[in-house]
């Protein structure tokens, strides 16, 4: 891993609540990460891979031309999976006080 790329990982994980910060190929790759004992990047990046094929299929299923985003609420882990430069992609694990997902809805009225 280039020094950049491991300065940029080890921001993100200078949040005692980010658990992992990784850059991960298309191909489900990691080219890059930093993560707590306990977390297999290796493993992550399988899994991240198989969600985007999933997404995917969602969007074409929608008529949207590709996903973008893709963010997990788990039991007691955030998971945030963003585009990042070229074909990589940042995956950020944090706690929820970490990573805060907000939803809404418009008010019908």
């Amino acid at each position: 891993m280039n020094d950049e790329l491991a300065g940029l990982l080890a921001t993100y994980r200078r949040d005692e609540g980010i658990r992992a910060a990784m850059l991960v190929g298309h191909d489900g790759f990691p080219v890059a990460s930093a993560a707590e004992p306990g977390i297999d990047p290796t493993a992550v990046a399988a899994q991240v891979a198989d969600m985007l094929g999933v997404c995917h299929r969602l969007a074409l299923e929608l008529g949207q031309q590709e996903t973008r985003y893709i963010t997990f609420e788990l039991t007691s882990l955030n998971v945030v999976v963003a585009p990042f430069e070229g074909d990589l992609l940042l995956v950020l694990v944090g706690e929820p006080e970490a990573i805060r997902l907000s939803y809404s809805l418009r008010d019908g009225a």
